[in-house]
């Protein structure tokens, strides 16, 4: 272990110590489970996990959007800005 690790170790262990038995406990299991995932190869890369979730025809393009948000503006006092800008 380099120095940096060993000092990321002892911060994890002073945040970690006064928890209860059971935290503790629940925290070994999951750290364990993570490594032997990833010894087995079973878990997926983040982006792989998005596969699937939406499709592009279930949204409106680039345009669409535009001109739906340029539509969409209202304005208050429009005499005002009118002078401001003539």
């Amino acid at each position: 272990m380099t120095t940096l690790a060993l000092q990321q170790t002892d911060t994890y262990w002073n945040l970690l110590k006064n928890l209860s038995d059971d935290v503790k406990l629940k925290l070994i299991a999951m750290l364990s489970n993570s490594i032997v995932e990833d010894k087995n190869g079973k878990k997926e890369s983040k982006a792989k996990s998005f596969r699937g979730v939406w499709s592009d025809a279930d949204y409106i393009d680039a345009d669409e959007m535009i001109n739906l948000i340029k539509n969409s503006r209202t304005f208050k006092n429009t005499e005002k800005y009118e002078e401001l800008f003539a």
